[in-house]
């Protein structure tokens, strides 16, 4: 096994101080990795010989892991009572608040419907009063329409020779 100070002076030497550094840092990160898969394979071979000679028993040992890690089935129902307790709650808490936003979409649809009819009502008032005053209106034209009839009629009359011998015709 080549020691860390070993390869250290060897990179320092080839490369300088600078250069080297990053090679060093690596190789002593690969080192220590090194060193501790070691320990961990000497731990692993130590817990194999105490199995092989009888020291540990390996089953009692996974039953008591697998006890520990595992939920007993008090547990389970203990869960289903939490989880069913917190669904009602949260039920309860949902028919709450549906039951409160019916009770303001009901308001807001009374406000509406009664704005709704304030602006029917304006509205047919409106219409009303321009109705009236375009009738007005129609009928004023309707006079002056008749009227320049009436005009025309006579100036037609007036000059026509026809027309007036026609008076004559009736003044006797």
């Amino acid at each position: 096994m080549i020691h860390m100070q070993e390869y250290n002076t060897g990179f320092q030497d080839v490369f300088g101080l600078e250069k080297s550094m990053p090679l060093i840092q690596a190789f002593d990160y690969i080192t220590n990795q090194m060193n501790d898969q070691n320990t961990t394979i000497g731990r692993i071979q130590e817990e194999f010989i105490s199995f092989k000679k009888g020291e540990i028993d390996r089953k009692l040992e996974i039953k008591k892991d697998l006890l520990v890690e595992l939920a007993t089935k008090a547990d389970i129902e203990k869960l289903d009572g939490k989880i069913s307790t917190e669904i009602e709650k949260m039920n309860g808490k949902i028919d709450s608040l549906e039951q409160k936003m019916n009770g303001k979409i009901d308001s807001l649809e009374q406000k509406m419907n009664g704005k709704i009819d304030s602006l029917e009502h304006k509205m047919n008032g409106k219409i009303d009063s321009l109705s009236e005053k375009m009738n007005g209106k129609i009928d004023t034209l309707q006079l002056w329409m008749k009227m320049l009839v009436g005009v025309a009629i006579l100036a037609v009359t007036c000059y026509s020779p026809m027309a007036q011998e026609l008076i004559k015709l009736i003044k006797f």
